[in-house]
């Protein structure tokens, strides 16, 4: 072999070796950029999605709670536990589908809702009985979901929104007007 074909070769080996190590280095950051992605980028948003999620519940189901005892100590008219019920589930499942679209939709705040959901489709308005047992239903998996929001906001060292009094309605409304 001459000098120059020497020469060639060992150009075109030093470009092989450069050409694989770039394309090395390239795998090996993409590789990171996932990992780093998956395990540090993914976990932040997803927690501050269900963070939002549990805001926006947190604040329904506190609106839902007043909306029912506003109704169950109203004195302009008499109090009826049907319209209270449904003025609670009115908001409440406004909140609840709001929240469930912020919501982590892989995570268990996400599942607390579609339980919420559930009891909702399970409803039966036919009677006041019925209502009343669909309510226990509803009310149930609205104070579990309460309960995890609320825990997922302390988690993230986020004020957790003043709950409405446990104040309990009159049985007898007063007539001032």
């Amino acid at each position: 072999m001459t000098k120059t074909a020497t020469a060639e070769a060992e150009r075109s080996r030093k470009l092989w070796i450069r050409a694989i190590s770039i394309i090395s280095a390239a795998i090996v950051l993409s590789i990171g950029g996932v990992v780093y992605y998956g395990t540090i980028v993914l976990p932040a948003q997803n927690a501050a999605r269900d963070v939002a999620a549990c805001k926006i519940y947190v604040k329904g189901s506190n609106d839902a709670a007043v909306a029912f005892m506003k109704e169950g100590s109203a004195t302009d008219h008499k109090p009826s536990v049907t319209t209270a019920i449904n003025n609670y589930m009115k908001i409440l499942f406004t909140a609840n589908n709001l929240s469930y679209n912020q919501a982590n939709p892989n995570g268990s705040v996400a599942a607390s809702f579609i339980q919420i959901s559930k009891a909702r489709l399970a409803l039966d308005t036919s009677s006041s009985t019925a209502l009343m047992s669909g309510f226990n239903s509803v009310y149930s998996a609205a104070s579990d979901t309460l309960s995890l929001c609320q825990s997922v906001l302390t988690a993230a060292h986020v004020p957790v929104p003043t709950l409405a009094p446990a104040t309990t309605p009159s049985s007898s409304p007063s007539s001032t007007k």
